[in-house]
């Protein structure tokens, strides 16, 4: 109840919650429950000292436990830490580098992601894995690998599989968008020019998805509005 009134009066919650910081929020959330949890066991007889040693060991026996398990974190939550085997999942443009970060804050949010990516890939002392996605992701984008990927030297990756030219290209511009690049909205019966497809001719327009449905000589493929590999052709 303490701390619960200490944070209502000095409004640190709120500030908290505004600045949109999720994970300390998180923490504080914990640091509650770890209060309640310890409370029902000792009683009113738990005092500040005790509690603040019960959590310091309690942070020596996590940071020694070499049980064989998977553990889950943020980059930010992995910070000062090394294992052995790491997997970095969701490396996907629109997700890391977050749209939302770079929309609001353009190049330092840029960096700033970087860096992030860079404290993840050094957490790994022995095997370092990164996973993505296809399908549709933020605004309706074709989900395509992030811009990191692609500026790590292919020689010191090991690719299970090829990714294919098209996606390539589209990764780069999609991250071009992200980036802030203005686009052209072309319209339904546009003969337009693909960087990859060639020329075709755009069939339907779905405002919701922000796709065009575009004929090429190879078949129909949907596109999004925010490619900004296509050209119009007069």
């Amino acid at each position: 109840e303490l701390l619960q009134k200490i944070m209502k009066l000095t409004g640190y919650e709120l500030y908290i919650r505004e600045s949109g910081d999720i994970e300390r929020l998180d923490n504080v959330s914990e640091l509650l429950r770890s209060i309640v949890t310890q409370e029902t066991e000792f009683g009113e007889h738990l005092s500040l000292a005790n509690f603040l040693q019960m959590i310091t060991l309690l942070r020596d026996s996590d940071i020694e436990d070499k049980s064989d398990c998977v553990k889950i974190m943020t980059v930010h939550t992995a910070k000062g830490l090394e294992f052995d085997n790491v997997f970095l999942v969701g490396l996907t443009e629109g997700i890391f580098p977050s749209a939302r970060s770079l929309e609001e804050r353009k190049n330092d949010a840029l960096e700033e992601e970087r860096r992030l990516c860079f404290v993840a890939i050094t957490r790994a002392k022995k095997n370092l894995y990164f996973t993505e996605s296809e399908g549709f992701g933020v605004k309706g984008y074709s989900k395509v690998p992030s811009r990191f990927l692609f500026d790590i030297d292919k020689s010191l990756l090991d690719m299970v599989g090829e990714v294919p030219e098209d996606i390539k290209v589209q990764s780069a511009y999609q991250a071009r968008e992200f980036s802030g690049v203005k686009v052209t909205i072309y319209k339904k019966g546009n003969q337009i020019r693909h960087k990859v497809f060639g020329e075709g001719i755009i069939e339907d327009v779905d405002e919701l998805t922000k796709t065009y449905y575009i004929r090429f000589v190879n078949g129909v493929k949907p596109i999004n509005f925010n490619y900004t590999g296509l050209s119009h052709i007069f």
